[in-house]
């Protein structure tokens, strides 16, 4: 292999790790935004055991934009398991599911840091 072969096969090595590295980021990226959204909802979640029944509500709909709302069942809540199907839980049940998404999320992170830092 001659020095300007061995060059362009070290350049294009190179541009290979650069694009894993930045594809990588981005999964930590969406890891963090997700691991985000499961804490709120799980805290959120675990205040309706304090939570009145007939309660007065803000429920966020995207872009900055509310709806009122009065809630009417304190003790269960509805939890997506997948392809946009719902499943009514009891509050202590859906904060043991969204514990245990965050426990996959938080494996998932430090799968995706151990193959940052190879």
């Amino acid at each position: 292999m001659t020095t300007e072969e061995e060059i362009t096969r070290n350049l294009t090595l190179i541009e290979y790790y650069k694009q894993q590295l930045e594809s990588i980021d981005m999964q930590l990226q969406y890891l963090q935004t997700t691991l985000t959204d499961y804490q709120r909802a799980k805290m959120t979640v675990g205040q309706l055991h304090d939570a009145d029944e007939n309660s007065e509500l803000l429920i966020p709909i995207g872009a900055g934009t509310f709806v009122n709302a009065s809630l009417k069942n304190t003790s269960n809540v509805l939890i997506g398991v997948g392809a946009g199907i719902v499943i009514e839980r009891t509050i202590d049940e859906a904060v043991m599911k969204l514990d245990e998404r965050i426990k996959r999320i938080h494996l998932m992170r430090k799968s995706c840091r151990t193959k940052r830092s190879i």
